[in-house]
């Protein structure tokens, strides 16, 4: 699965990702947008480093 949606990601291709937190510390994944359920300010924080992390968008 990673590999289709790094796959996805590189051509553009709008997707939406719903996953663990293996994401938020396991995976080099850059999304334009992340939603996370109330969690430890840890959890939160890695969830924001999916965010914008190749700095391809001028906000974020």
């Amino acid at each position: 699965m990673i590999g289709e949606i790094r796959a996805d990601l590189k051509k553009g291709v709008p997707i939406t990702v719903v996953s663990t937190s293996l994401v938020e510390a396991g995976v080099d994944l850059d999304f334009s947008a992340v939603f996370r359920q109330m969690a430890g300010l840890d959890n939160i924080l890695q969830s924001a480093g999916r965010c914008n992390r190749e700095g391809k968008l001028q906000k974020g």
